[in-house]
């Protein structure tokens, strides 16, 4: 399979389509962050993005109800099948597991909407990741696993177009 967003790509949302050959277990978090090849470039909605892998990608509050809006309006179905193609997700996930399947919706979301070619790394997005992930088990009070039908389910409701996103 590969990382998530491996070789400055996210697989499409394809219905139907078979799924990649899986990693071993305990893989795909060490595949995520060794197959990009660089960090997303420095451009005027990367502020603060640099050429060194650790240094966070900037999310300011308009990029983010941009992402949030982008990704609400994905068809439910077609996101579920998107994030259930990584093998980890097939079980009941963890804080980790849910902020890399954040990390796949963002690259997906810079793909598409602002035409990024370079996708960055998983830690660069983490600060956005463990946000979102923070407010998904929030709507989930007392639950410490999370499967991907609840977190579809969650966006499907709205409830990340509803999140106040503040700089």
């Amino acid at each position: 399979m590969g990382s998530l967003c491996s070789g400055g790509d996210v697989p499409p949302i394809v219905p139907g389509e078979d799924k990649p050959e899986p990693l071993p277990p305990g893989q795909q978090s060490k595949q995520l962050s060794q197959n990009h090849n660089a960090p997303a470039g420095q451009t005027d909605r990367n502020r603060g993005a640099s050429n060194t892998p650790s240094e966070p990608i900037i999310f300011t509050a308009d990029r983010k109800q941009s992402f949030a809006k982008y990704i609400s309006d994905l068809d439910t179905e077609k996101t579920e099948n998107f994030l259930m193609r990584f093998e980890f997700a097939s079980q009941p996930m963890g804080t980790k597991e849910v902020q890399l399947l954040f990390h796949a919706l963002i690259c997906l979301y810079l793909r598409k909407m602002e035409k990024e070619r370079k996708l960055p790394r998983d830690e660069q997005t983490k600060p956005f990741c463990e946000e979102l992930s923070t407010h998904l088990f929030a709507a989930y009070t007392g639950r410490t696993l999370i499967r991907v039908k609840s977190l579809t389910q969650w966006i499907a409701k709205g409830e990340l177009k509803n999140i106040d996103w503040r700089d």
